[in-house]
């Protein structure tokens, strides 16, 4: 056992001196965007005029991991980004709780397996059907129970997902910052 837990400890300092490694290689030399509609205007964060804004890290550590390879004044920021997560088969929203609810009943005992009240967010009051990742597959479904005379419908399913960036002064970006995808934004614009 306690082998087992030496190698699993040296398999993670070997990983993290790999990952530090990485993020200290020298890279090719960056020149910022140019761009005229970035303006000077100061921030409560201590960075003014002209940023660089990382592309989106999908993961809190990686950003944290990316701040090491910094050596300059910078910003970590996190913007929510709206992406599609697949169809959804819902009947129209009610303007009643109750009106739902019977909406729910007659699915129910129109045999439709496992539909469910979505009483919060936007829209309320709403039957859903099912959720396929699929459009075809959620046209079939919604195609299926329109035959059962309901007004069964198809959309985007949404949901927002944070993004995680390095915002820092773009005048003291050093020469090394080709990583991450940079791009120039006012500091007004690219912190909260």
């Amino acid at each position: 056992m306690r082998a087992a837990v030496f190698l699993l400890l040296l398999g993670n300092l070997a990983l993290l001196g790999m990952l530090y490694r990485d993020l200290q290689a020298p890279q090719a030399p960056h020149q910022p965007p140019e761009s005229d509609s970035l303006r000077a205007i100061s921030h409560g964060a201590g960075l003014v005029g002209d940023c660089l804004v990382s592309e989106a890290f999908s993961r809190e550590v990686e950003a944290r991991l990316a701040t090491f390879r910094l050596d300059i004044p910078h910003t970590f920021v996190v913007r929510y980004q709206e992406v599609s997560d697949g169809w959804r088969v819902h009947l129209p929203s009610t303007d009643s709780l109750e009106s739902a609810r019977r909406e729910l009943r007659r699915l129910q005992e129109a045999g439709i397996d496992g539909p469910a009240l979505a009483t919060g967010g936007d829209p309320s009051n709403m039957v859903s059907i099912a959720v396929h990742a699929d459009q075809a597959d959620a046209e079939s479904v919604s195609r299926r129970v329109q035959a059962l005379g309901f007004d069964a419908q198809v959309s985007p399913r949404r949901s927002r997902e944070p993004g995680y960036h390095l915002v820092l002064q773009a005048e003291e970006a050093p020469e090394h910052l080709s990583r991450y995808g940079w791009t120039a934004e006012a500091c007004s614009d690219a912190l909260p």
